[in-house]
């Protein structure tokens, strides 16, 4: 019995082919191309080509590439397919899958499962031997084993499957496999089929293109009516001629990879330089009609012309540079336009490639080329001097009183003494300020310096008390005032030498305030404790001192202004005023009592003692 071979897909992607490598008969890729009946093999070959694991075991009724040989070819008519597969020892076992990749690469064949128009697989109990495609039962698909009826993908009935339906033009490949591993070999002939023309006799021709459109595109794709050899082909086949030439074309494929049978259908020209005008062109494929552009079967294609048209027109990138440009008096600044290849119109009629400007305006231009057409617009502002700067005389500002400066002027670049680059500026306190304006035509620079007035602050104070004598200076000064006393002064010092009220008016150019203060004159205390006194013993002496506002200290530490002595002794008392301190002091002695006694009466007798 014939066992299935089942690869996971993940091992799968692991062992896929290396690309880049030659491929042989044992690949899709180098298939023999199928232009005679009967394919003999003496030599059965062994391993799997250059390009291993192409078939999906998991959705093939093969066991994939065992010892396998490719064949390939293109339905010249409609028709049924039939072919038999007869090994040279009636013992081996041939498998096949046959593919329809007539719009797919043989790449596909792995992960698409409806590239696959018939397949058998079958083999044991009497199931070696021939196999093909022969009509001798409906199925298009059986697996492994034999006797399975129905059949399934995994399991078969008998070696041969039904005939196979084909439409002219489609392209087919068939893959052998010898699961046996035996090297005897086969031979496999096409004649079961019906109505059906496979050697192929016709020859290729360039059946789509796709040509530029443009300007700056550089590719040209043609799809053949059938395979092309790729060792029968190269770039020296093809000629490219038109406007904005000479042109050379590289011609590649990825299917043309190497090996004798490397066919496709599909090929790209590269052409170089890019297409750069347009206008009428010619493809001019040109072969000898014996060895060059042959299809699988050798079949030459014909020298051919292909014409086609570049009409599409592409913008012109034009670029004046920036919108607004600066002229001087006197000066001339000149547009340029210039780009390859082209014609030029601006708006005042003329058509070189520069244009030179001495008056402020709109200027446009339109830039022809042989690819299409674009333009631009500049803005010319002529600043005639250099920049206008006057920041004035210099100012005296209140306090709260700002001076704002807009110094704002075309493409004018500021420098203020601080490092500021701003045309709007504002001034806020005292000092020194400067500028520098620039633009191209010129340099200019001014400076201005503000003071501000000091508020005044004007402020007597509260009621004076002088003594005496005493003299008070009100100053008033301010550095810009001006001042109006009660009595008509008009300096701002004024002397007060007597009682009254008093009022000054202060007035600077940013304000005017008024004040008024009461001054009242007292006299010193008269402090007199009169010269030093003898009493008698019932004699006292009292003081009062009391004089408004003033403070007394006695010698004995007594503090209030009524004193009273009534004995002997050195008195002294300091009266604190306004006015002063004054001291005075006092001795005063009070005398001894007299005594008098009449003494004792004796026999009428008065004795003093």
């Amino acid at each position: 019995m014939k066992r299935t071979l089942t690869i996971a897909l993940p091992l799968l992607f692991a062992c896929i082919q290396t690309m880049g490598q030659t491929p042989t008969i044992q690949d899709c890729l180098g298939a023999i191309p199928v232009c005679q009946p009967v394919y003999t093999e003496s030599v059965s070959a062994q391993g799997s080509g250059n390009y291993p694991n192409e078939i999906n075991t998991s959705i093939s009724c093969t066991a994939g590439e065992l010892n396998s040989i490719w064949y390939v070819f293109t339905a010249a008519q409609d028709g049924n397919l039939g072919f038999v597969i007869t090994p040279n020892n009636s013992n081996d076992d041939y498998d096949w899958t046959l593919f329809d990749i007539t719009n797919a690469t043989c790449q596909d064949i792995f992960t698409n499962q409806n590239l696959q128009v018939s397949c058998n697989a079958s083999g044991g109990g009497g199931c070696h031997g021939p196999t093909g495609a022969t009509g001798a039962t409906p199925y298009d698909e059986q697996g492994a084993g034999c006797g399975s009826n129905p059949p399934t993908q995994f399991n078969g009935f008998t070696p041969f499957n039904d005939l196979i339906p084909m439409e002219e033009g489609r392209t087919y490949v068939l893959m052998v496999s010898n699961w046996t591993g035996s090297t005897f070999g086969y031979k496999l002939d096409f004649s079961p089929s019906t109505g059906l023309g496979i050697f192929d006799q016709v020859s290729p021709e360039i059946d789509t293109i796709i040509t530029p459109v443009s300007c700056g595109q550089n590719t040209i794709d043609i799809t053949f009516s059938e395979f092309i050899l790729c060792n029968t082909i190269n770039s020296a086949n093809f000629q490219l001629t038109g406007p904005g030439g000479p042109y050379t074309v590289n011609l590649l494929s990825p299917n043309c990879i190497g090996g004798n049978n490397a066919h496709a259908k599909e090929f790209s020209l590269t052409v170089t330089p890019p297409i750069s005008s347009m206008g009428n062109f010619t493809l001019q494929m040109t072969t000898n009609g014996t060895t060059q552009v042959l299809d699988l079967c050798d079949n030459p294609a014909a020298s051919t012309s292909i014409p086609f048209s570049v009409n599409t027109p592409i913008p012109v990138a034009i670029n004046l540079g920036v919108d607004t440009s600066l002229l001087c008096n006197g000066d001339v600044l000149t547009i340029d336009a210039t780009t390859p290849n082209s014609t030029y119109l601006w708006d005042d009629g003329s058509t070189n490639a520069t244009l030179p400007v001495t008056v402020a305006g709109n200027y446009t231009v339109t830039v022809t080329t042989p690819c299409g057409s674009g333009s631009d617009n500049m803005e010319i502002v002529t600043l005639f001097d250099v920049p206008q700067l006057n920041l004035g005389a210099d100012q005296t500002l209140c306090t709260g009183e700002t001076l704002p400066f807009d110094l704002t002027q075309p493409f004018a670049s500021y420098t203020w003494q601080d490092g500021s680059t701003n045309p709007l500026y504002t001034i806020s306190s005292a000092g020194t300020y400067a500028v520098t304006i620039t633009n191209v035509c010129g340099v200019v620079q001014d400076q201005i310096q503000v003071n501000y007035i000091p508020p005044v602050n004007l402020e007597l104070g509260p009621r004076q008390v002088l003594c005496d004598g005493e003299t008070l200076d009100l100053d008033v000064s301010h550095p810009n005032g001006t001042y109006q006393w009660q009595n008509g002064s008009t300096l701002p010092v004024f002397r007060i030498d007597s009682p009254g009220l008093y009022g000054v008016t202060v007035t600077t150019p940013c304000e005017s305030q008024q004040d008024t203060l009461r001054v009242d004159y007292i006299s010193p205390p008269k402090l007199a404790l009169s010269n030093d006194t003898i009493l008698c013993p019932w004699q006292t002496i009292e003081y009062d001192l009391t004089v408004e506002g003033a403070t007394y200290q006695w010698q004995d530490g007594t503090t209030s202004p009524i004193y009273l002595i009534d004995r002997s002794g050195d008195y002294a008392v300091t009266v604190t005023h306004a006015c002063g301190t004054f001291d005075a002091a006092v001795t005063v002695t009070i005398l001894d009592s007299i005594r008098t006694e009449l003494g004792r009466v004796h026999a009428g007798r008065l004795f003093l003692e």
